[in-house]
C-alpha cells in the first residue's frame, strides 16, 4: 500500500499498531523504525487505497473538462447561445460515459453546433430522441446545404453525433445504421384505427398544422416517401398520367443509396392528394418553420393527446406493407425506392432488371381502377407517349 507522510490513513494505520503493541505487551517502534518502514513501502509498487473519506477526492477530469468547456471566440455561431444550450449540451455528452477528455471534447463540438443550428431553426433542443433523430442530422449535415464547413468535417461531426447517441440512446441507436437507408431494425406501421383517427383529424382541418400533417399523411401512406422527402415535396410534384397520378421525389442525397423517383400514388388515396396539390400549389407540402427553412415532419403532430405521434418511417412501413399484399416483387420494391443497395445479394443479382411498366404500376398504385386524368387538370399532365 501507498502512503504519504502525515495523511489521515498512514496516522490511522501508525495509531492501530501502538494500540495493539500496548495491548499485548510488545515493545512500541522507535519515530525512525516507523520512518524507515513506511520508506520501504514506498519503493514497493502496489495498488492504490481508496481514500477513507470520498467526498474528499478529487473531481473526474473528464467531468471536469466537459463542465468547463466553452466555445470561446473560435466558434463565434455557438458562443452567441451558449448560455442557452450549455446545459442541454454538457447534460448529453456527459450522460455517455466517456471516457477521455479528448473525445469528449470532440463530442461537445459536434453537439453544440449542431443543438445551435437546432436552436436557429425553431426546433425543440430539449428531447434527446428529437434532437438526435435521423431527421434532424440529415437537416444539418445534409451533403446540399450551404455551410462554411469542408465535406470532410461535417462527416466527421456527423460520425461524433452518431457515437454519442448510440451511447446516450443504446435502445434505439445501440448499432446505428447509415442515414441513407435509415435506422436497421423493425418500425411497426400505424393500426387501421390509429390511421383513420389521424386522418379523420387531419380532414377537420381545425388548425394550420391539420392541413400539413395531412398531406404528410397522405404522401407517406401513399407512397412511401421518406422525412426528408416529404419536408421537399411540392404540390407541382405530383402529376397525372393516364396511368394514375405520381409523385416525383428528390430522394435521399445524403449517400446516395436512394436517388430522386417517380412513384405512384395507392389509388386510395389520390383524389385527397390531388385536392392538397390544388390547394398548396408549387409551395412546399409541408410547409416552413420559423426560419423559413423547410419544415420536418416531426414537428406535425396533431394537437390532441390522445392521437398517435406522426412519425414518417412507421406510415411508411404501411405503404410497404400494401405493397406486399398486392404481391409486389424485390424488383418492383426497388423500382418504387422500397430497397436500396445494401440489401445484400437480391440487390446484386436485379442489377439491370425492371418490371414491365403496366404491371409495375398496377402493383404500387394496388389495383385495376381506371384512372380519370381528367379530374386533375390542375396538375402537370402526362400523355402517353411521354
Amino acid at each position: 500500500m501507498e502512503y504519504t507522510k502525515g495523511s489521515n490513513r498512514t496516522d490511522v494505520r501508525i495509531e492501530a499498531a501502538a494500540l495493539w503493541e500496548s495491548n499485548v505487551g510488545a515493545p512500541v517502534r522507535s519515530d525512525r523504525a516507523t520512518t524507515a518502514k513506511r520508506h520501504k513501502k514506498r519503493a514497493t509498487a502496489t495498488a492504490k487505497v481508496l481514500p477513507l473519506h470520498p467526498e474528499a477526492t478529487t473531481e473526474n477530469p473528464v467531468a471536469a473538462s466537459i463542465n468547463n468547456w466553452t466555445p470561446g471566440s473560435r466558434l463565434p455561431e455557438i458562443a452567441l447561445v451558449w448560455e442557452q444550450i450549455a446545459p442541454i449540451v454538457r447534460a448529453h455528452v456527459l450522460g455517455t460515459g466517456v471516457a477521455g477528455i479528448d473525445p469528449a471534447r470532440k463530442y461537445l463540438i459536434a453537439l453544440a453546433r449542431h443543438t445551435t443550428a437546432r436552436l436557429n431553426a425553431g426546433h425543440r433542443i430539449d428531447n434527446a430522441e428529437d434532437l438526435l433523430g435521423d431527421e434532424a442530422l440529415i437537416a444539418t449535415f445534409g451533403t446540399k446545404l450551404p455551410t462554411t464547413q469542408m465535406k470532410s468535417s461535417k462527416a466527421l461531426e456527423l460520425g461524433q453525433l452518431r457515437r454519442l447517441r448510440a451511447r446516450l440512446l443504446p435502445e434505439l441507436y445501440g448499432k446505428p445504421a447509415d442515414l441513407v437507408v435509415s435506422r436497421k431494425g423493425f418500425v411497426p406501421g400505424y393500426t387501421p384505427s390509429e390511421i383513420s383517427q389521424l386522418l379523420a383529424y387531419a380532414r377537420q382541418r381545425s388548425n394550420p398544422v391539420a392541413k400539413h400533417l395531412h398531406a404528410a399523411l397522405l404522401l407517406s401512406l401513399g407512397a412511401g416517401l421518406t422525412a426528408f422527402e416529404l419536408s421537399l415535396a411540392r404540390g407541382s410534384d405530383l402529376v397525372a398520367t393516364p396511368w394514375g397520378l405520381f409523385i416525383d421525389t428528390q430522394g435521399l442525397s445524403f449517400g446516395g443509396n436512394r436517388g430522386p423517383r417517380q412513384v405512384p400514388i395507392l389509388a386510395e388515396y389520390e383524389d385527397e392528394l390531388s385536392e392538397i396539390a390544388k390547394e398548396i400549389g408549387d409551395d412546399l407540402l409541408l410547409g416552413v418553420d420559423g426560419s423559413g427553412k423547410p419544415q420536418e415532419p416531426s414537428a406535425i403532430q396533431a394537437r390532441r393527446r390522445d392521437l398517435p405521434r406522426f412519425k414518417a418511417n412507421r406510415a411508411r412501413s404501411n405503404w410497404t406493407r400494401s405493397l406486399l399484399e398486392n404481391d409486389a416483387t424485390f424488383i418492383c420494391l426497388r423500382q418504387a425506392g422500397v430497397a436500396v443497395a445494401n440489401e445484400g445479394y437480391l440487390s446484386e443479382l436485379s442489377v439491370g432488371l425492371s418490371v414491365d411498366f403496366q404491371r409495375y404500376i398496377t402493383i404500387i398504385r394496388g389495383g385495376t381502377s381506371a384512372f380519370d386524368q381528367s379530374k386533375h387538370s390542375h396538375l402537370m399532365q402526362y400523355a402517353k407517349g411521354q
